[in-house]
């Protein structure tokens, strides 16, 4: 089930003890977020609870930069997208216990939190048991205070300088920043499905018509989009920051709209 709007209203809307705007977004059998209805929140919210859903990915949130936490327990996650850690830049709290995260690879996302504190994947997250799940977090995330629901020690910071060159080769290899590079390009090619974006509608016959015909053979066409399209590949691939990246993905999406744009009026 995709988040609509009507879950979002029927959902509970509190403030918590600590005084805490909060959206309760618990059992409502997610599978899918959604970036239309979360947009329709106006950032209005500090904590979003998405306990018991049967999410797979994180992915498909708008930018919410008031959001500090996110409560994500028994889903099904095995990632969180990079646009999700790029549009959350205040996230301080990011706890998902009993869920799918069974490696490394899988964590290098959280390194795109700049504020993250606290952190917790226990339970039945297989990545929880590997030797390095602490150390790892916290060469990430250099402002971990808690990880699972346990401070992290000045002792453990330190063996994190010793296992540096191990961790910066998950982070580099085929398995890590590879790895995080195919999310990138699949959300690019997937990322309209949650979308609510309206396309704009040609008024039948007339100017408009004719406006759209002119459109379609004064604007590119496919071929010069797929090439665009394939040199921003590159660009993409090659970026070394995270406002980089961002500003990258937002003309992939342009390019990415115009073809879709083009295909709509062939029909």
């Amino acid at each position: 089930m995709r988040l609509d709007e009507g879950t979002i209203l029927r959902s509970p809307q509190i403030m918590n003890p600590l005084g805490e705007r909060e959206l309760d977004l618990r059992g409502n059998g997610l599978t899918l977020l959604d970036e239309g209805p979360l947009l329709q929140l106006d950032d209005s919210f500090d904590v979003m609870d998405l306990t018991d859903n049967s999410l797979t990915s994180l992915e498909y949130i708008p930018e919410m930069k008031r959001l500090t936490t996110l409560i994500a327990h028994r889903n099904k996650l095995q990632r969180v997208s990079l646009s999700a850690a790029l549009r959350l830049p205040h996230l301080h709290s990011f706890v998902a216990d009993d869920n799918n995260f069974s490696s490394l690879d899988q964590l290098v996302v959280f390194g795109k939190f700049p504020l993250l504190e606290r952190i917790s994947l226990g339970g039945s997250n297989p990545v929880a048991r590997h030797e390095h799940f602490r150390s790892f977090l916290m060469y990430l995330c250099p402002k971990l205070k808690l990880i699972n629901f346990q401070r992290v020690l000045a002792v453990e910071r330190a063996a994190v300088s010793i296992l540096r060159s191990t961790f910066e080769a998950v982070v580099q290899n085929s398995a890590g920043a590879a790895a995080l590079s195919m999310n990138v390009q699949k959300e690019l090619r997937q990322r309209k499905r949650g979308r609510n974006a309206v396309m704009p509608q040609s008024a039948p016959g007339g100017v408009q018509a004719e406006s759209d015909d002119h459109a379609v053979s004064s604007g590119p066409n496919d071929t010069q989009l797929d090439d665009k399209i394939t040199k921003l590949q590159e660009r993409i691939d090659a970026a070394e920051t995270e406002e980089e990246m961002s500003a990258l993905m937002e003309e992939m999406e342009a390019l990415q709209d115009a073809m879709e744009r083009n295909r709509a009026r062939r029909k």
